[in-house]
């Protein structure tokens, strides 16, 4: 499986999961719990069996939470930062953007890219903006 194909796929689960933000919350109906989801769909909990379970594994429950809340946001923002840098990337793939600079050697250099040298692309792109 290539990026592209493997970044639809990761693409499609987002998109086909319930909609967010997600959060974390508890709740208390005879036991304590807690579950990750938005304002109407509760899409995961944890619900105590013995009394003081939730209390002894607080911390990774509450770390485990967190991270399934996060990905809600992270992984639609991850994915677009992947297919960002992955056009700034082609650019340094494409030929049109090299011009010869030693015709002896026949050696390429990057030209210009929208008024921009090489360095100063890849600059941009590093910082999160779109060259």
């Amino acid at each position: 499986m290539n990026v592209e194909q493997r970044l639809a796929e990761i693409e499609a689960r987002e998109q086909a999961a319930t909609p967010g933000p997600w959060h974390v919350d508890h709740f208390t109906d005879g036991h304590k719990g807690y579950y990750v989801g938005n304002k109407a769909v509760c899409v995961c909990y944890y619900q105590e069996d013995d009394p003081g379970e939730i209390d002894t594994l607080h911390d990774t429950i509450m770390a485990d939470f967190q991270f399934v809340s996060a990905a809600r946001q992270d992984i639609p923002w991850l994915v677009a930062e992947v297919k960002r840098l992955r056009a700034v990337l082609a650019v340094f793939a494409d030929p049109k953007n090299y011009h010869v600079s030693d015709r002896h050697t026949g050696e390429m250099a990057f030209g210009t890219f929208n008024g921009l040298t090489a360095c100063q692309f890849a600059q941009q792109a590093l910082k999160g903006e779109q060259p």
